[in-house]
């Protein structure tokens, strides 16, 4: 599944710590997921190497990408500046921090999590009908015995 390492959000406000790895190992293990929560996350471009490769993207790398607007030092508290961005955040106005939400999520592109993430169900539940999810878990499973 999505590994988050010391990854915090302040309404998807990233911040991570400059040693933190996501993964997206599910091609290997069977299955098709998070695909339409890893575009609140990173570039499309990002979301579909990630996906097709099972490879980990490192938070230095989405930071320079722009995909995480703060980055942590190790040792420095992610909680700590999280929370000093929410400060920030609550002293706008609350009317207009409404909505500005409001035209941030209706202006992000088709997002729909709900649909989608029963778009990549219907993808993995084909996938186990001919036999391949449950291929791929079997040879994942028996890796993570070693």
């Amino acid at each position: 599944f999505f590994l988050f390492l010391k990854r915090l959000t302040v309404d998807m406000i990233k911040i991570a710590e400059e040693n933190a790895v996501f993964e997206f190992k599910e091609i290997d293990r069977g299955a098709i997921g998070m695909i339409s929560q890893s575009y609140r996350l990173m570039s499309p471009q990002m979301v579909r190497y990630s996906m097709l490769s099972g490879g980990s993207i490192s938070a230095k790398q989405l930071y320079q990408n722009g995909d995480i607007p703060v980055i942590v030092s190790t040792g420095e508290s992610a909680l700590e500046r999280a929370e000093a961005v929410a400060r920030v955040i609550s002293t706008k106005d609350r009317d207009l921090l409404i909505d500005t939400k409001k035209a941030l999520n209706g202006l992000e592109k088709n997002f729909d999590p709900e649909n989608d993430m029963r778009l990549e169900q219907a993808f993995t539940f084909s996938n186990n009908i001919k036999g391949k999810s449950s291929s791929l878990r079997r040879t994942f499973l028996d890796k993570s015995k070693l």
